[in-house]
């Protein structure tokens, strides 16, 4: 967490007037302040083409059959040939692929995400698609069903049967209707119900086994694109309509929407001129497990009965596309007097609200609150569609203003947030109103996922997907924007974005201000300014530190990337930018502005930029650094790290969409109590080890558990948790320095398979100086594994006993509370770990209390914060480490790493004490000796200070953009001033094949030091804020 805290006018920047004042301000509690207001104004864009949800590419044949959205298999991005394995069971080959779908090219370079591509064409279907699943249950009786909630009685049902009554009768009941026939037979046993055009067989006993079979006999005439989900379908007769359709199944079980009739049947078409006689239509499909599972969320540290799980229906969100659901969705997020206004943080009452699919009306902003998920349904995303009348920031507001410059939560403390699997959409607002999809003020372990926005393409359109102007993030990910004067209009910190798409949008992103931007894997199409970078305050000094962009694309776009720094413009270091893997397709100017000389140009044909920088550089050859705008040359990117089309591997957090609810095992099912006080070691290591051995996905339900010894997470894991339950470790196995012993360990040493992990955060109740929280051992073979939003975290909270009661700052006083020591290690990557992936992962030791109402800073001890020792590929995408004695991050005898922006903080209250206190420096672990390496320094207090980053004895390292602060000294800020909080934040020894872009340091003299033979001092590389080189490597 940053405490450096920028915060833009209100009014004027949203409403996007002229202004440009600068204001600065110190606030001694936490935080030091930088008041900045500038609005920038830029020409109408094109027109973008009209919304659609399920949108398929040019000359599709009209004869398909079965069709693949194209967005996640799992955790991995559909490409042809995945797609290819996927359906092989049907006889897809490559070759009818692409003569089914010719817009994909002859090379699949035309495959594009969220698009329908045709699997299966020919002659309908006959034979009947079954799922075989068992489900184990531990409760004495079982209850067997599919679809509907699960309730506590101890009767059969399927779907939304009423409950059967448990004395012994046969019933036998046959209609015939419209080619449609039905027959049920019921006993106390077994409950079986045919209905044509699916059959579903459900069988229970009074066991703990339960087993159930599913066969849905696929009608014969469908039209194309109907969703694969459909468990019940209309068949279309003369008098039929769409909306006597909806009329007619809107009361039942199937609960239609008009919106959702054409969203699963595409065929239709928007004015319902496609509904044919003789075939027939889906009017339900199967819901995503997440809703159908029993919801077991329980927070010890709120009122009983506490709410975890909301469905937006379940509060009377109807999402019709005509009622207005706001008020009815604003209180499924606010029930339970939850962390709202007047609480800037507070992790005891977490909620997941989830979104069915279908078309949400709203007219005011929907406000997240504090740790809350928003999750819409995966396969068929939920639309929130603002009315014409619309008012208020966002249609989804991250952090609401409350007053001038006053929000509801710190914007640099406003964490554990997540939104995810939406459509946004503003099209329906007048042009000239300024419709924003997401206002998203926020810092760490936030996220944006999979969202499509639609905003209004009319000339002279103000609309924008995306409004930040503050914060310290953070990651977003899997993101498109369609239309509107900006994509993504964005000021903060630092941030991730990965996987971007802008189709005609005037701008695709607009940078206000940063630090640090690492933007991966965007694509822009038809937009006349791809990045704009050129924001600049009211003395006309420009305000965006650095940005790094790797692995992207411009389609007929004017102007890549807009930067107009000057020759000799100040400070030096403004506007450094770097370019990685870059492909042009009509793009006249790759970076410069209009009206002046390219300082990149670009082409109206296409071609590759492998590497350019804009800024210092610096190398063993050039210790003194130079000043680069230019082609970079040098090694090439480590193979390890490539995926199959040269590009940084990336993997995407798992839905697990594809799954069934018999796929899915609760914890609380299976006994783990998670009440904050049982010690569930035993029955949650079972749990873990029963949903490996069936190869299930182990459902975490919210809640703080207990652990007294390590937990290992075998190969073939998938866990997922609901809105960050707790693995909380505590007792005296934790206890001792001297023999650190890890909390969750995923693999054992030598052991190699797969594991996912998403969701669910590890932390300690000190004093445990001997907890290692996390260790990652296992190889991965065949498809990588990673973890997904799963935080370390130590102190600071509820339940943690390292609070603000217990380990309250004390920067007068030299004792040291080892009561206050909290984990011996944050993270361990060790020597047999390969080919993982980290994103959006937050390893964070708290400098103040989440949960007190005061939020006070505390002074709690974690010794390290991440080590890699490994020398297989590891990514790490938009990582933190913050706050730990030694250092945040080194890599010892590691190759082949990937670190997409890291950031990290200095502990506030060194040098009081130095570091390694209250810790020793242990060899065995390869720790730094800060005595032997400040004695030519005469052991200056400020040398003796965590690193951000060390490496020693590496290869193959590539850091593509870094933020390293040392924001205090014992506390105070003076030190800010001159750059002199501390001496080193990074050291490179005997570290080669290592490329780093995009580094800014803070409160640092030096930058980094190579060998502890040489260093690049700040005052040659001044920033807008802190200090920034473009280019660090070795070899040159």
């Amino acid at each position: 967490m940053q405490h450096l805290n920028i915060l833009l006018s209100t009014f004027l920047v949203f409403l996007l007037a002229i202004a440009g004042v600068n204001s600065y301000a110190i606030d001694s509690n936490h935080r030091h302040e930088f008041v900045k207001r500038y609005v920038p104004d830029r020409v109408a864009p094109r027109q973008a083409a009209s919304p659609s949800p399920t949108p398929r590419q040019p000359g599709t044949v009209a004869n398909c059959l079965k069709w693949r959205y194209t967005q996640m298999s799992g955790t991995v991005a559909d490409t042809c040939d995945n797609i290819v394995t996927r359906f092989k069971s049907i006889g897809l080959t490559k070759a009818n692929l692409i003569k089914w779908n010719p817009a994909l090219k002859s090379d699949c370079s035309g495959f594009q995400l969220r698009y329908y591509l045709c699997v299966q064409a020919g002659p309908a279907p006959t034979t009947a698609r079954t799922t075989a699943k068992t489900t184990a249950k531990t409760t004495a009786k079982t209850t067997a069903k599919t679809t509907a909630k699960t309730t506590a009685k101890t009767t059969a049902k399927t779907t939304a049967k009423t409950t059967a009554k448990t004395t012994t009768k046969s019933t036998t009941k046959s209609t015939t209707t419209s080619s449609k026939t039905t027959t049920k037979s019921t006993t106390t046993s077994s409950k079986t119900t045919t209905t044509s055009p699916k059959t579903t067989t459900t069988s229970s006993s009074k066991t703990t086994t339960s087993s159930t079979s599913t066969t849905r006999a696929l009608p014969a005439a469908t039209q194309s694109g109907q969703t694969e989900r459909c468990i019940n379908w209309r068949y279309v007769k003369p008098e039929d309509t769409c909306e006597n359709i909806v009329e007619r199944y809107k009361n039942t079980v199937d609960k239609l929407t008009l919106p959702n009739l054409h969203q699963w049947n595409p065929a239709l078409k928007d004015d319902c001129s496609g509904l044919t006689i003789g075939y027939w239509v889906c009017v339900r499909v199967e819901p995503y497990w997440i809703d159908s599972i029993k919801h077991q969320g329980k927070t010890p540290y709120a009122e009983s009965g506490y709410q975890v799980y909301r469905n937006v229906k379940d509060f009377g969100a109807k999402g019709d596309g005509v009622t207005d659901d706001t008020a009815a969705i604003q209180n499924a997020i606010a029930s339970g007097n939850r962390c709202g206004l007047g609480c800037d943080s507070s992790t005891t009452k977490p909620a997941l609200v989830f979104f069915p699919p279908g078309t949400y009306i709203v007219s005011r902003a929907i406000i997240t609150y504090y740790q809350t998920h928003m999750i819409g349904d995966p396969f068929d995303l939920p639309r929130l569609k603002a009315a014409p009348w619309f008012e208020g920031y966002a249609v989804i507001e991250g952090n609401p203003y409350y007053a001038p410059d006053k929000n509801w939560h710190g914007p640099t403390n406003n964490f554990y947030k997540v939104v995810r699997n939406f459509i946004i959409d503003t099209t329906d607002m007048p042009p000239d109103a300024y419709g924003t999809g997401i206002h998203w003020q926020v810092a760490q372990a936030t996220s944006l996922t999979n969202i499509i926005f639609y905003s209004n393409p009319a000339p002279g359109t103000r609309h924008q997907g995306l409004y930040i102007e503050n914060g310290s993030g953070g990651y977003m990910s899997n993101l498109v924007f369609n239309g509107g004067k900006f994509g993504a209009w964005i000021g903060n910190q630092q941030f991730t974005l990965r996987n971007f798409t802008f189709n005609n949008c005037d701008t695709g992103i607009f940078l206000v201000w940063g630090w640090v931007w690492h933007l991966k894997s965007m694509t822009f199409n038809n937009n006349r300014v791809g990045i704009d970078m050129t924001a600049k305050n009211s003395s006309s000094v420009l305000q965006v530190g650095s940005v790094v962009l790797s692995d992207s694309n411009f389609n007929n776009v004017e102007i890549g990337i807009a930067s107009d720094k000057s020759v000799g413009a100040t400070p030096k270091s403004i506007n450094t930018l770097a370019i990685d893997n870059i492909s042009i397709n009509n793009c006249p100017v790759i970076v410069g502005v209009s009206g002046s000389t390219p300082k990149l140009a670009g082409t109206s044909g296409t071609m590759t930029v492998t590497s350019w920088v804009q800024g210092r550089k610096y190398t063993q050859s050039a210790q003194n650094g130079q000043d680069l705008v230019g082609p970079n040359t040098g090694f090439s990117r480590p193979a390890g790290l490539l995926d199959s089309n040269g590009k940084i591997l990336e993997r995407s957090k798992p839905n697990y969409e594809t799954y069934n609810i018999s796929q899915i095992l609760s914890v609380r099912d299976l006994g783990v109590k998670g009440d904050g006080t049982t010690d569930d070691t035993i029955a949650l290591q079972a749990a873990i080890n029963k949903a490996a051995a069936e190869s299930k996905v182990l459902y975490i339900d919210y809640g703080v558990y207990v652990v007294t010894n390590t937990i290992t997470v075998p190969s073939n894991s998938r866990i997922m948790g609901e809105t960050w339950p707790v693995i909380l470790a505590s007792g005296s196995a934790f206890s001792n320095m001297a023999s650190p012993r890890v909390v969750v360990q995923f693999g054992r040493a030598g052991e190699s398979g797969f594991i996912e992990g998403t969701n669910f955060i590890v932390a300690t109740r000190g004093p445990t100086a001997g907890a290692i929280l996390m260790q990652w051992n296992l190889a991965s073979t065949g498809e990588v594994s990673g973890l997904y939003d799963v935080h370390a975290r130590v102190g600071g909270f509820a339940g943690s006993n390292l609070d603000a009661n217990t380990c309250l700052k004390t920067p007068g006083s030299t004792a040291i509370k080892t009561s206050c020591v909290g984990a011996y290690m944050l993270m361990h990557i060790s020597k047999t770990a390969s080919r993982v992936v980290f994103e959006n992962t937050w390893w964070w030791t708290a400098d103040h209390d989440l949960d007190l109402p005061a939020h006070d800073q505390i002074t709690v001890f974690v010794g390290r914060g991440v080590l890699i020792e490994s020398t297989q590929p590891i990514w790490l995408y938009g990582t933190a480490s913050e706050h730990n004695v030694l250092y945040q991050y080194q890599l010892t005898n590691a190759a082949n790493v990937y670190m997409g922006m890291i950031q990290t903080e200095t502990p506030y209250y060194q040098s009081n004490p130095v570091a390694p206190a209250p810790f020793t420096v242990n060899s065995a672990w390869n720790d730094p000796d800060y005595n032997s390496i400040c004695t030519s320094l005469g052991g200056v207090s400020t040398c003796k200070k965590s690193y951000g980053l060390r490496t020693q004895n590496s290869n193959n390292i590539l850091i593509y953009g870094a933020g390293l602060y040392s924001f205090f000294e014992n506390y105070t800020q003076t030190c800010l001033s001159d750059e002199s909080c501390q001496k080193y934040i990074i050291s490179f020894e005997n570290t080669s094949n290592i490329r780093l872009y995009a580094l800014t340091t803070k409160g640092s003299e030096t930058l980094l030091t190579v060998n502890n033979a040489w260093s690049v001092p700040w005052t040659s590389n001044a920033n807008i804020f802190g200090a920034t080189i473009g280019l660090y490597q070795n070899p040159a």
